[in-house]
């Protein structure tokens, strides 16, 4: 096996076919229907850049919330599930999913809703309950636990216990989901 062989970078199976993934996705970058696709998809949009120097720049609609967003932030999905990645058994369904495509296989998603989606696909769940799922994962890695208590009071939350993460993590994610 790979990993096994002594001075590789690879130190487990899992890291291996990380790495094997990787390399099938920079190919993806690269295919020609994905390239094609933006071809006839792209269109000029209304430059968001305030001091930008251009009235218009390449874009695309995001097919998910239907705004028109610039070309280096849309992202070329696959329509439907992900597909799963995680040893040797795998490697003949990704490479289908991933290069055997066709215009109808493929649409333009912002990055905020690729995101969305993927995490959604991920962990079997909607795509309003993902944006909320990483909502919360944003507000507990950038805020501090004082203003995450502070906003969970301002809600009038009453949550009992909130002595750990999980809870408040818990806390917010009820409170973002009523709201």
């Amino acid at each position: 096996m790979p990993w096994l062989v002594p001075g590789v970078p690879w130190k487990t199976e899992s890291a291996f076919w990380v790495w094997v993934r990787g390399i099938l996705r920079k190919g993806w970058s690269r295919h020609p229907v994905k390239i094609e696709y933006i071809n006839l998809n792209r269109k000029q949009i209304v430059n968001p850049n305030p001091k930008g120097k251009k009235p218009t720049v390449w874009g695309m609609t995001c097919m998910q919330c239907g705004k028109d967003t610039v070309q280096s932030n849309i992202e070329i999905d696959h329509v439907g599930d992900n597909a799963s990645f995680t040893g040797l058994h795998d490697v003949e369904s990704y490479v289908k999913h991933l290069f055997l495509v066709d215009f109808e296989s493929l649409e333009s998603c912002c990055k905020k809703c690729h995101s969305i989606r993927s995490n959604a696909q991920n962990k079997g769940i909607s795509f309003e309950e993902s944006a909320i799922d990483k909502e919360v994962i944003r507000i507990m890695k950038e805020e501090s636990k004082e203003d995450i208590l502070y906003f969970i009071h301002s809600f009038l939350y009453n949550a009992g216990s909130l002595g750990n993460a999980e809870q408040r993590k818990q806390a917010v994610y009820e409170i973002l989901k009523g709201a």
